[in-house]
């Protein structure tokens, strides 16, 4: 006689009636729409299913066979999600790499394998800092609750069969661990916020509400009670359990302490309409077709909802309006709908049960599809400048290659090097230093500077201005960064002591001296101090003599080591993140309310800001050995600043404050075509030299 098959376990239609509950709550917190701030908690809803779902189903096969297939379980895992999961990264591929900005575009592409693996929680994770894109902006995002729960099923069969060995204690042992997990996420969030958020560890206690339910039904107490609670009980505890959901949905929002003991409100109400809200008024909501049916398309609406919205967001100009949001609804239902019928329910059973080669196709398929779609990641990854911007071209020149460590760095740790090199070995050689200013050079020196006859190294460290004794206080802790204490050495064994003709030092300098908006008040300003004083005063007066302190002290260093010292201007804020800016339909054009989005600061705004610093970097540049190059005047005229390339349309900025790679060709050719820079870093005659620009054609625009 055949075994019963566990896995065709009997079917609890309230359950996908309760799917639709939390993706409903997820699609209407993600798409904004007014009055569930805390729909996201349906992702706790979700996990909380899934743990039960799980666990049931290995509970039934151990008690019903004595045994335990892993062949099988992860083969029907793999058939129910991966042909949707990869269906929806081919049509998100195919969506967003021509539309995505240079920084989102990695960050996307960087996703992609290790959503595959699935490992997104963990790569999304460790994404979050300086440069990170936007949550509203990463198209695969919500695949971190699905690496969750897929590693929950990577690990969860084994340990629960470890624990049958010991079955009084099996409840105990659930308990604790479920304890573990929910202290350690209240206690850790105000350390990790993040990786309490995205990390299983921290989200395991959700998904052992569902298996502690799941493994209780199996017990003997468990059957003795179900005949003690009537059927009104049942009722009232299974509409309890559902506005304490839906009081969560109404109650926490983004700013809310979770995961944590907060989150015992949407587990525990998920855990009692599980147990109890199959019958009675709320079991005949749950099982309304409409409602089935909405839940047996939950897993593909759940995929297809996000990079809709982030396609949307992306294309459209500012915020969505309110019609725009509530019509992504259906449309996400629609694009479901035809996910579930084409990509889920076709591969989504075995093809012949018991036959192990028979399935062998579908795993080649997928094997196949998978390795294809990384090809772009991997593509990209050898090859960051493959999609070259259309002023290269237009600029006609050719690429001098990056070759060689930098002595003393190397390329490790926080450090962005690059290296090229002019023909003629006599070629002056130039240390270009700074922060993320300075990063955001390296494709226009890698392309421009070799051929004007100038070898180059660039280095660049995030969020640290290229001066000696100067750091910054660290958020968290209120140390000293330690990143730039070593970008200060770095300043000190490169641009003092290193074998160079000329330094140029670039830099976000209105960080450091405070930036300032229209009114006056202060936007922007991270507190400076001097490396060795570990308990400073604090505030904006303070920040700015530490800092013209350290720069003053900088260049006399620089200088004296008889070097040329070329101080760079920051470029223009452009007020908000113009790298978006794209008609949702982009055959149709840009709008009037597109244009009026992409138009950066005016110039007076732009000045207003960056006074303090071009004033304090321009009086320092009084000997012939220090030059001062304002970068205003090669962005803004009277009228406006440039945000896209006057000669191609494409644009400048890869969020507010940063050049993309046409920004860097654009930023670094109008230097050498518009000011003194190149005379001066090869020490030539500066009146010869500012003649012979001066028959130079000048861009109008």
């Amino acid at each position: 006689m055949s075994q019963p098959d566990p896995h065709k376990s009997a079917y609890l239609p309230h359950i996908d009636g309760l799917r639709t509950i939390a993706v409903m709550g997820v699609l209407w917190a993600h798409f904004g729409l007014p009055g569930l701030s805390g729909g996201f908690l349906g992702v706790d809803v979700f996990f909380v299913i899934s743990g039960f779902l799980i666990t049931r189903l290995i509970v039934r096969e151990k008690i019903s066979t004595g045994c335990f297939s892993y062949r099988r379980f992860y083969h029907r895992r793999l058939r129910r999600l991966m042909p949707a999961a990869l269906a929806t990264i081919a049509v998100s591929i195919t969506a967003f790499y021509p539309i995505l900005a240079d920084k989102d575009l990695y960050s996307f592409l960087r996703s992609v394998p290790f959503t595959i693996l699935p490992l997104a929680n963990i790569n999304f994770y460790n994404e979050v800092g300086y440069f990170d894109t936007g949550a509203q902006f990463k198209p695969l995002l919500h695949f971190w609750s699905l690496a969750v729960e897929e590693q929950f099923y990577f690990l969860w069969p084994t340990l629960l069969l470890l624990l049958f060995a010991w079955p009084r204690s099996l409840l105990t042992a659930m308990a604790t661990l479920f304890l573990f997990s929910i202290l350690g996420a209240e206690y850790w969030y105000a350390w990790d916020t993040s990786a309490v958020y995205y990390l299983l560890p921290f989200r395991t206690f959700e998904l052992l509400a569902g298996a502690l339910l799941a493994v209780l039904g199996t017990t003997p107490d468990y059957d003795n009670l179900k005949p003690r609670l009537s059927s009104r009980a049942k009722t009232v505890a299974g509409l309890l359990g559902m506005l304490v959901i839906l009081f969560g949905y109404v109650w926490f929002d983004e700013h809310s302490q979770l995961p944590g003991l907060g989150s015992l409100f949407v587990c525990i109400g998920t855990v009692l309409v599980i147990a109890c809200g199959s019958r009675g008024v709320l079991g005949n909501l749950l099982t309304a077709r409409p409602v089935i049916w909405i839940g047996l398309i939950s897993y593909s609406l759940y995929l297809v909802h996000w990079p809709l919205f982030v396609y949307t967001l992306y294309r459209s100009p500012g915020e969505l309006p309110l019609l725009l949001r509530l019509a992504l609804l259906p449309l996400a239902m629609g694009l479901a709908a035809l996910s579930y019928h084409f990509v889920e329910k076709p591969f989504r059973h075995p093809v012949v049960p018991g036959q192990k080669r028979a399935n062998l196709p579908f795993f080649a398929a997928i094997t196949v599809a998978a390795s294809l779609l990384i090809i772009p990641s991997l593509a990209y990854k050898l090859d960051p400048e493959s999609r070259k911007p259309e002023l290269l071209a237009m600029l006609s020149t050719g690429a001098a290659p990056a070759s060689g460590e930098i002595p003393g760095i190397g390329t490790q740790g926080h450090f962005r090097t690059l290296r090229v090199s002019a023909a003629t070995p006599d070629a002056p050689r130039v240390l270009v230093l700074g922060d993320s200013h300075a990063g955001h050079m390296m494709t226009g020196v890698r392309h421009l500077l070799a051929v004007e006859g100038i070898s180059a190294d660039l280095v660049s460290v995030t969020g640290c201005p290229p001066l000696v004794g100067l750091t910054i206080q660290r958020e968290t802790d209120h140390a000293p960064d330690q990143s730039c204490v070593a970008a200060g050495a770095i300043t000190e064994l490169l641009a003092v002591n290193g074998d160079y003709d000329a330094v140029v030092l670039t830099s976000r300098w209105g960080v450091a001296t405070g930036e300032t908006d229209m009114d006056g008040l202060t936007l922007l300003h991270i507190d400076y101090i001097q490396v060795d004083d570990l308990t400073p005063e604090l505030g904006l007066e303070r920040s700015r003599r530490v800092f013209d302190e350290s720069l003053s002290k900088t260049v006399a260093a620089i200088t004296a080591s008889g070097k040329r010292l070329v101080l760079l201007g920051q470029i223009p804020p452009t007020g908000n993140n113009l790298a978006r800016c794209a008609a949702i339909l982009p055959w149709l054009g840009q709008t009037t309310s597109d244009r009026e989005r992409c138009q950066g600061l005016i110039p007076g705004e732009v000045r207003r800001r960056l006074t303090y610093s071009e004033t304090l970097l321009s009086s320092i540049a009084t000997s012939p050995e220090v030059l001062f190059l304002s970068a205003i005047p090669l962005f803004c005229d009277r009228n406006e600043c440039l945000t896209q390339a006057p000669e191609t349309g494409e644009f400048l900025y890869e969020d507010d404050n940063h050049l993309n790679k046409t920004g860097s060709l654009f930023y670094l050719s109008r230097l050498i075509r518009n000011t003194n820079l190149l005379p001066f870093l090869k020490g030539k005659n500066r009146a010869d030299e500012l003649k012979r620009m001066s028959s130079r054609e000048t861009p109008q625009y």
